[in-house]
């Protein structure tokens, strides 16, 4: 007896390989000019990027942990090049002698504006104009409501636009 032809995947799972695959071109995309250019990995920025969000611009080592969904030496070593270039400060906590918080310097926050606009161009720059302006709305749309439903904030780095800059604002100093 033969086998039956694999059907391939359902249309949800397609759609989440395709998800991921986007996600990682993407990212392969602008890996290489970003390091180039600013001397940040991706990572780092996906790093900022969290400690921009916050109010205070800090956040636990676990907390930025838990929103890259990586591990906490992963962690520790991204938060440790930072702090090297300047861009972040470790801060302890009150009360806990062993936890840490990393908190965005005025540089850090400085160079997150450079970087924003920079990436926002290399994207046009490749992507051209594989999406029109209805179609990025929508797909913006469809990720927000999975987002949603996966308990996660999709306005997270929805910034008011400055449009003097083109580069996200909320972004000031603390204090």
């Amino acid at each position: 007896m033969g086998s039956t032809p694999d059907p391939g995947p359902s249309d949800l799972m397609a759609m989440t390989l395709a998800i991921l695959q986007a996600a990682k071109a993407v990212q392969a995309s602008l890996s290489g000019p970003t390091e180039t250019r600013h001397g940040l990995s991706l990572s780092e920025i996906d790093v900022l990027a969290n400690l921009s969000v916050v109010p205070e611009g800090a956040l636990r080592m676990s907390q930025i942990s838990d929103a890259l969904v990586t591990n906490r030496p992963a962690v520790t070593r991204l938060v440790d090049a930072l702090e090297a270039k300047g861009l972040v400060e470790r801060r302890a906590l009150p009360g806990d002698r062993r936890a840490v918080k990393a908190a965005i310097t005025d540089a850090g926050r400085t160079r997150f504006r450079e970087v924003c606009p920079f990436l926002e161009e290399e994207l046009r720059h490749k992507l051209g104009d594989a999406l029109g302006d209805e179609e990025t709305a929508a797909l913006r749309s469809a990720l927000a409501a999975i987002l949603s439903r996966l308990g996660e904030d999709p306005g997270r780095y929805a910034y008011p636009r400055d449009p003097g800059l083109g580069a996200p604002t909320g972004l000031e100093s603390e204090g």
